[in-house]
């Protein structure tokens, strides 16, 4: 078969434009990235907001968001579907993904991936863990010991089986070399979904500048409000802070319009509290 000269001419374009696209693709490697690890589809705005837009993580972001299978109606009563999973989350990601367009305003790359695993909240375990954890339950004390150790338990067994950079392999290839610093979360405030991408990036990273982050509102709500107490949560090493003031009410409004489906009167009461005390806090290893 005789390939004509106007087929030769297509071919040798189409082959230009597949290597200039391939190099183009190969420059994002000389650029530095942050990687944030994010439990949620808000834990990166609620935490990291004014960090983020004051630079000091640089231009690039990219922000892993694990648990993203979502399902905000699930109670009690609820009837957990494939179909309301879907919407929940459909929902969430749109939230999140108005987030990357303000920071993208402010000149801030902010690009966002969803693994889609279940959150938590999904399974039975609120009805027992999370309930006697956070005191609806029992103001036993061994109640409360046994819970813990029981959340321990679990949060460890999932963040064994969950290694950080395996689950990302292809994603993080392409930006191989780029990637110098990693955000992860503390774990604080005994949330299994936080606990587990915690343990998993602190067993899974290495080679790597690791910094781990103070989680609003969880940061208030068990009460760690300061560095020595947030210190004590981490494993040693974790000792330099970098600490970010933020307007409280500022960032209130803003969470209220860019995440409707999550704004609650004590994420309110938390982001007021940290604000005007702590502020958004990484510590990193030294």
């Amino acid at each position: 078969m005789r390939i004509s000269m106007q087929d030769r001419r297509a071919g040798k374009l189409h082959y230009a434009r597949f290597a200039m696209r391939w190099k183009n693709l190969s420059e994002l490697k000389k650029e530095r990235v942050t990687l944030i690890l994010s439990p949620h589809l808000d834990d990166v705005f609620l935490s990291l907001y004014a960090t983020i837009l004051s630079g000091k993580l640089g231009r690039n972001i990219l922000g892993v968001n694990f648990f993203t299978a979502s399902d905000s109606s699930v109670d009690a009563k609820a009837s957990t579907t494939f179909r309301t999973v879907a919407g929940t989350s459909i929902r969430r990601m749109e939230e999140e993904m108005r987030f990357s367009k303000l920071l993208f305003s402010h000149g801030i790359n902010y690009l966002p991936v969803f693994l889609g695993l279940k959150e938590a909240s999904i399974g039975g375990y609120y009805k027992f863990i999370a309930g006697a954890l956070m005191g609806k339950l029992s103001k036993n004390a061994g109640m409360r010991d046994v819970s813990l150790a029981v959340y321990s338990r679990m949060v460890s067994d999932y963040a064994q089986e969950l290694d950080v950079f395996e689950a990302l392999g292809p994603l993080l290839a392409q930006f191989s070399g780029s990637i110098k610093d990693v955000l992860a979360p503390i774990g604080i405030g005994t949330h299994i979904d936080h606990g587990v991408v915690a343990q998993s990036a602190l067993k899974s990273v290495r080679g790597l500048k690791l910094g781990l982050y103070a989680e609003i509102p969880y940061v208030y709500m068990s009460n760690n409000m300061s560095l020595s107490k947030l210190r004590a949560n981490v494993p040693r090493g974790f000792v330099k802070p970098m600490e970010t003031g933020f307007d409280p009410e500022e960032k209130a409004k803003l969470f209220r319009k860019l995440y409707p489906s999550q704004y609650e009167e004590r994420t309110r009461e938390a982001l007021f509290a940290v604000g005007k005390g702590l502020g958004e806090v990484i510590l990193w290893k030294k």
